[in-house]
């Protein structure tokens, strides 16, 4: 009867399956009948309940609970089903049960599954309905009452604070069991434990009603009917954002994920991708509000990822004479050997399979940190709210330093600045979490104005104009992800913009079951396009910042997006938008725009493209090397034509391909794809007589020399966020199917027929297919 001793059982539901499967082996469904034996408890009826409940079907209660023993310790929770299980340990009532079987649980899942109190005057409860949530809510505590006279109190009893409320209570559950979800190491979704609909409520009451420096949560227009929508919408994009940013992970502190050489360096946690999170100064005027760097704080974060041999969490400290620099996490180390001598387990965090901390020698992260001095600054909370100024304004307006100013301070006893960890630690205020990102959206996404694009303005655009197209959350992705609302700016293209457009959808269709209420007259005047329905061209071109740079592109559809920067011709937006695009995605979109316009003129026996030049092999090859060195470290060429070189204005053409990738649960599917895809380039480089052989299929199916040859980056595969599944009916017990999306360009000639290229382009996925 675990947990005992040792803790939870592990693999408990895989035990109970793999019995299941043996039965059928030996009984194929239908086991022998039984006589009776010595040891017949003399019921006298075959068909008598056991529990002998005087009922022969339903399940009937005990007066006894006690632990169902789930074999995630974190969805534990105590029962009273009758027959009580022999040796197993009961108490009186559930909430004891829970305090000594599940005592620590940090989820509260126990406790809140138990029923709450009957209402009064004899009241009952319904039967729950079908497909409620495993977490039951707990009950939501009494509001501190405010005067309705004052600001908060107007709000709170305001039409559209109550319409709003109103939806998002009457979605709760479908909140928690369809959004608030997080993925398994095995590729299940289930409900996140970290971020609840309870927590997130009570941190929106606090942020819509009271919020930041004069600045509140947007819930709407209370001029305009059912002016709440807008304020949904709104909610809608900052869970969209946040379901993408750490919902998914089941993570409030920020993961180590920036691998550099094969490994996760533990300096990570001053900065990722060449990042200084404690270098992150407020400006000028704010600069008294950010947090002092302490070298000799030490902090560990309370959670990380739970992949397979994944990082433990960061944390953060002073060099000391034994330990002077950091080192890395070893992710492909199997730490449990109880066979060795001596004896190994895997120990630096709860649930851990594989990997460990080497603290053996110097290793650098991508900004060449080697200590974790002063490194306490990296992202905490839904949006991962990061830096010495955040912390600083988080601290300066709701926290410790406000109540030490003598202002008014939510939190007077957390302080942010000395331990910023409180965001995910904390027991009493669970809604920190929720709060800090909350306090991240109205400083920077509800006040961006730039560029000629108002995210308030953009945001009842979007509504009165029928909530339909992903431009608003597209733009939003970007103001999140990278500073802008028109990426690439700066720090390239926004990552995950596909997932956090349907992550937005979904939460649309929660909310408003596909049929949002109709909005009165906006406060807001829009601009008319001149057309009421269909897409015309204009003669200007603009960037449709596709959430991928490689597959960006440029079109000239009406109407001219609000605030986008546009040209008078496609080559020139490419050029300008999407230059070093190794792919050539841009370019050669325009060229099949020509084919759908019919810009086209004969000559000869073949037909030729109109167009300017396009990408080219030497434009392609080397923005590669710059722009994608640091997530792609090998960059592979073939050349398929022994007689010469490529040319460098040869013609590239993108070609995409998917496949599906059979994984162990012991192993992540992105480490596995870079030496897969040497594999499938070395295969296809030999079938189609780009290396020294005598066989050169190609060019027995297409005009001779027209591939030169082709190119692309070890890790240039990314697995298929967007279909999510394979095609596979079923899965081997051990592995599991990941969806992958694969990328090469090949070089052409560049006056070559477009018959030639279409037959070259599909004999290329042929071959990768055969070599599958």
């Amino acid at each position: 009867n675990p947990p005992c001793g040792t803790g939870a059982l592990d693999g408990g539901m895989e035990r109970a399956a793999n019995f299941k499967k043996v039965l059928d082996v030996f009984f194929g469904g239908s086991p022998p009948q039984v006589g009776s034996g010595a040891g017949s408890s003399g019921s006298g009826s075959s068909g008598s309940s056991p529990s002998g409940s005087g009922s022969s079907g339903g399940s009937a209660s005990s007066d006894k609970w006690y632990p169902d023993y789930n074999p995630q310790f974190s969805q534990g929770k105590c029962i009273n089903e009758a027959p009580l299980p022999s040796g197993r340990p009961s108490y009186d009532t559930g909430a004891d049960c829970c305090g000594k079987a599940y005592s620590g649980q940090a989820s509260n899942v126990c406790l809140s599954s138990l029923p709450q109190s009957p209402p009064a005057q004899g009241g009952t409860f319904p039967d729950a309905p079908s497909g409620i949530s495993p977490f039951p809510p707990a009950p939501r505590p009494t509001r501190q009452p405010v005067s309705p006279t004052s600001d908060a109190g107007m709000i709170v009893s305001s039409q559209t604070f109550i319409d709003m409320e109103r939806t998002l209570e009457d979605a709760k559950v479908e909140i928690d069991s369809k959004l608030f979800l997080y993925q398994t190491p095995g590729y299940q979704w289930i409900e996140s434990v970290v971020y609840r609909y309870d927590d997130f409520m009570d941190s929106l009451y606090v942020m819509a009603t009271e919020g930041v420096a004069g600045k509140t949560f947007y819930i709407g227009e209370r001029a305009v009917d059912n002016g709440h929508v807008y304020g949904l919408v709104n909610i809608a994009a900052f869970l969209a954002q946040s379901m993408k940013e750490t919902i998914q992970y089941d993570a409030c502190d920020e993961n180590s994920w920036d691998l550099v050489g094969g490994k996760y360096p533990l300096s990570n946690a001053c900065g990722q991708l060449g990042q200084s999170y404690q270098d992150y100064h407020c400006s000028p005027e704010e600069q008294h509000m950010e947090c002092d760097v302490d070298p000799q704080m030490s902090i560990t974060g309370v959670t990380h990822a739970k992949w397979y041999g994944a990082p433990g969490p960061m944390f953060c400290g002073p060099k000391t004479n034994d330990q002077p620099h950091s080192g890395f996490w070893d992710h492909n180390y199997e730490c449990n050997k109880g066979w060795a001598n001596p004896p190994e387990s895997c120990d630096d965090y709860e649930g851990q399979k594989a990997g460990r901390y080497d603290q053996s020698s110097a290793y650098a992260n991508t900004a060449g940190r080697t200590d974790v001095e002063g490194c306490c600054w990296w992202g905490r909370g839904v949006i991962q709210t990061s830096g010495v100024c955040n912390f600083g304004k988080l601290n300066y307006y709701l926290g410790a330093r406000a109540e030490q100013d003598g202002r008014p301070s939510k939190y007077p006893q957390v302080d942010f600045c000395k331990d910023p960890e409180v965001i995910c630690s904390s027991p009493a205020h669970k809604e920190l979490k929720w709060i800090a990102g909350e306090f991240y959206w109205m400083e920077s996404v509800q006040s961006y104005n730039e560029g000629g694009w108002d995210y308030t303005s953009e945001l009842i655009k979007f509504v009165d104009e029928g909530m339909t197209g992903t431009g608003f959350i597209d733009a939003v992705s970007g103001i999140v992800n990278r500073g802008c609302h028109n990426p690439p700016c700066g720090t390239g293209a926004v990552d995950g913009g596909w997932e956090r457009a349907q992550n937005f959808k979904k939460v649309l269709d929660v909310f408003f079951g596909g049929s949002p209420p109709q909005v009165g007259q906006s406060p807001v005047s829009l601009a008319s396009s001149g057309s009421t329905g269909g897409s015309s061209s204009l003669e200007r071109w603009y960037p449709d910042y596709n959430p991928q740079f490689s597959q960006g592109k440029c079109i000239n559809e009406a109407p001219l997006p609000s605030g986008r920067q546009s040209y008078d011709t496609g080559v020139e937006c490419c050029e300008s938008a999407y230059s070093g695009q190794a792919s050539g995605v841009c370019d050669s979109s325009l060229i099949l725009l020509s084919k759908v316009q019919s810009h086209w003129r004969p000559s000869g026996t073949h037909t030729i493209l109109d167009v300017s030049p396009g990408a080219s092999f030497a434009d392609a090859f080397a923005s590669s090397m710059s722009t994608h060195a640091r997530q792609q470290s090998s960059f592979i060429s073939y050349k398929c034509n022994t007689d010469s070189d490529i040319s460098s204005d040869s013609l590239l053409v993108d070609i995409l391909f998917d496949y599906e990738v059979s994984v162990a649960q012991t192993e992540q599917a992105r480490h596995l794809l870079p030496d897969l895809k040497k594999h499938i380039l070395n295969d296809l480089a030999h079938t189609l007589g780009c290396e020294v052989s005598t066989e050169r299929y190609l060019r027995e199916s297409i005009e001779d020399g027209v591939l030169l040859g082709f190119h692309s980056a070890e890790g240039s595969d990314v697995i298929d966020g967007e279909k999510g599944s394979c095609n596979k009916s079923t899965e081997e017990d051990s592995n599991a199917c990941v969806p992958v999306i694969g990328h090469l360009a090949a070089f052409l000639k560049r006056d070559v027929s477009t018959d030639a290229i279409i037959a070259t382009k599909n004999i290329v996925l042929a071959n990768i297919k055969d070599g599958m």
